[in-house]
This record gives structure tokens, C-alpha cells and sequence, in this order.
């Protein structure tokens, strides 16, 4: 008897900030993801959207590194979009709830409420909330989806979705949060902003900018206090090694006021993001005083970071740990290298969109 096994492979998960291009694919084996590909490219020419040829030469290193089909699901950009909690009237009284929140978002913003794309969803409700309609809704001007969009098809993509990172996060999380009541936060630790996004029974119910930190304030830092300006392969080794045991690798030859020095910028850039983080915990405490904080999950770039999550644990009223691919979706050990990185994690629930 002859046996099919059945293999799906997800649309390719890109995710892009000013720094790189993260893409990540799943494939589907006997109803089971696994991961497929995963990559990490810097870009050429770094800035705010994704330049033409720099997406031509990502299309090239996509097919080169084991990435199959020409669908993909971007992260619509951070700096692009906009996002409120609303209360709204109640659904049975049949209140044009789409229509209120769009109008609402357009106020709140400055803009016609024909202007942007919009997605919302239901919250659970507060506690002691009434009858109200709970929701979050996010936009993104038309302009900005559109030019986003316009140059991945240009390179011969297929834009399948335009998929709001938060949710991204969360779809992705699933496996790890799933089964609880309380809250997750997952503290997002981009190239230059921190965001954090709280879940409740696998349903985006916050979202915002901490602060506009991320690694690469780290590394200026560094670059004023060390003699290593310019040096981005001198800055990459120093922020790979500053934590490393030297009773652990008696081998490494990180000096030890380098070290000092590090340690130093990641206590203010933590200190920097802390007390912001806990003013969302503590809002999230105060909106379901019925549940519990359960912990804060770093991804991102910055999750890389040294000491990042000691820092961040001594520092905040919930255990913290950092989250990779790796935990949330299998994969062989010739791609454990590439795949068990933070800043993939937004890209991986890019990949799940429409799988799930």
C-alpha cells in the first residue's frame, strides 16, 4: 500500500523595517506546520519603504534560499498605521459598528474616513463593561498600503494580503498562549521602535508604540562610547559577546570595561522602555482585574540584545523570556541556524495567514 503524504507550503511571510527584510515560509505536513525557509537580508538601501531594487534583489535571494511561489503576506508598515480601542453600541441594536469606528478613527486622526484601509475585530469586554461593543481597530492610508504594495508586485510578487503586525504576532503565539485566560504581552524590540501588543484568548485587545527605541539607538550609543564608529562588524561582535561567561568560554577576549560599557547602555535602554511597559501591563490589570498578567514575551531584533531580558525581567511586575521560531514551529536542524531568530517571529505569523 503506497502512502501520500501530503505537503502545502504557506505564502511567504515578509516582514520589512529600515534596517532588513525578514521572510519566512511554512509548509504543511499531515495537517502539522512546519518551517520551511527563513532568512534575514539587510537592505541595500535603508529607509523608511522598501526601495524597488532592493526588493528585485530580495525576489532573487528568496529563490536562492529555498523559498518556493511568488505569494506573499506583508506586515503593513508600523509608521503607517493607526490604532484605538473603541466602545461602541451594542451589536443587536443595530448600530452601523463599522461605520462608527471608521468615523471615530478619521477624528481621532485628522483624516476623511474614505481615506484608509481598516480592520477591526471584538474585544472581550472589560470588566463591569455593560452591553457595549468592545473593539480595536487599525487603518492604513490608502496611499501608503497601495505604495507599499505597488513595489513588491513590481519585482514579480503577488501581494496575497496586507496583514497588521500585531495580529501577526499573535496568530504566531498561539501555540504559547492559547490556553490561557490571562493576558500575554509580547514586547516587539524593533530596529528603531519598541511596540507592544496584549492578548487575550488569542485576540489582539491592545496595541501601541512604547517608545521610538530600538537597536539601532543601541548601537549610536555604543558608537559614542567605544572607539568602534563605523565599525558595524566590530559593533555586531561586542553586542554577540558582551554577555558571555567567561568561565563558560575562557577563550573570549572581550575586555572587560567593553563589557561595562555595554552593560551600561543596556541598563538605560531598558530603563528607557520599562516603565513604559509596565504602565501597559498595569492598564491591562485595570481593564480585566479579572485575570492575570502572565508574562512578557520578547521578539525582535533587540530580543538579540545583551542581557536584554534580565534587565527587563528586574525590571517589570511579570516573568519575561524570549521567543523564537524554533518554539513555535519545527523545523530541521540545516535551518535551526537561520530559523531561531527573534526578528522572525511577525514574518512566521505572516506565513500562517490563511492557514490557520
Amino acid at each position: 500500500m503506497t502512502t501520500i503524504i501530503n505537503r502545502v507550503h504557506s505564502p511567504i511571510g515578509v516582514d520589512v523595517d529600515a534596517h532588513c527584510f525578514k521572510a519566512f515560509q511554512l509548509e504543511t505536513v499531515g495537517g502539522a506546520h512546519r518551517s520551511m525557509a527563513a532568512m534575514v537580508l539587510p537592505r541595500a538601501i535603508p529607509g523608511d519603504a522598501p526601495d524597488p531594487h532592493d526588493v528585485d534583489r530580495l525576489r532573487g535571494v528568496l529563490e536562492r534560499q529555498g523559498f518556493m511561489g511568488d505569494h506573499v503576506v506583508l506586515a503593513a508598515p508600523r509608521s503607517g498605521l493607526f490604532t484605538a480601542v473603541l466602545e461602541l453600541p451594542p451589536r443587536n441594536s443595530g448600530a452601523p459598528i463599522e461605520q462608527l469606528a471608521r468615523a471615530e478613527l478619521a477624528q481621532t486622526h485628522g483624516c476623511n474616513p474614505d481615506e484608509f484601509e481598516m480592520a477591526h475585530w471584538d474585544v472581550p469586554a472589560p470588566t463591569r463593561a455593560g452591553n457595549m461593543t468592545h473593539i480595536v481597530a487599525t487603518a492604513c492610508l490608502h496611499d501608503i498600503a497601495t505604495q507599499w504594495m505597488d513595489v513588491f508586485e513590481s519585482a514579480g510578487l503577488v501581494v496575497a494580503a496586507l496583514d497588521v503586525p500585531a495580529c501577526a504576532l499573535a496568530r504566531a503565539c498561539t501555540s504559547v498562549i492559547a490556553d490561557s485566560d490571562g493576558i500575554s504581552a509580547v514586547l516587539e524590540l524593533g530596529w528603531r521602535d519598541t511596540q507592544i501588543t496584549l492578548v487575550r484568548l488569542g485576540t489582539v485587545v491592545y496595541q501601541r508604540q512604547v517608545a521610538p527605541r530600538g537597536v539601532h539607538d543601541v548601537r549610536e550609543s555604543l558608537n559614542q562610547k567605544l572607539p568602534i564608529t563605523g565599525n558595524d562588524d566590530l559593533i555586531d561582535y561586542v553586542l554577540q559577546n558582551a554577555s558571555v561567561d567567561k568561565s563558560v568560554d575562557p577563550d573570549d577576549q572581550l575586555p572587560d570595561h567593553i563589557r561595562r560599557e555595554v552593560r551600561g547602555v543596556m541598563v538605560n535602554h531598558v530603563a528607557a522602555l520599562a516603565d513604559e511597559v509596565q504602565a501597559s501591563l498595569s492598564f491591562a490589570a485595570h481593564r480585566y482585574s479579572d485575570t492575570t498578567i502572565e508574562g512578557l514575551l520578547l521578539t525582535g531584533a533587540g530580543a538579540a540584545l545583551p542581557d536584554v531580558a534580565e534587565l527587563m525581567n528586574e525590571s517589570i511586575d511579570a516573568p519575561v523570556r524570549i521567543l523564537t521560531p524554533t518554539e513555535l514551529a519545527p523545523c530541521d536542524e540545516a535551518l535551526r541556524g537561520r530559523a531561531d531568530d527573534s526578528a522572525l517571529v511577525v514574518s512566521l505569523g505572516l506565513a500562517l495567514h490563511g492557514m490557520t
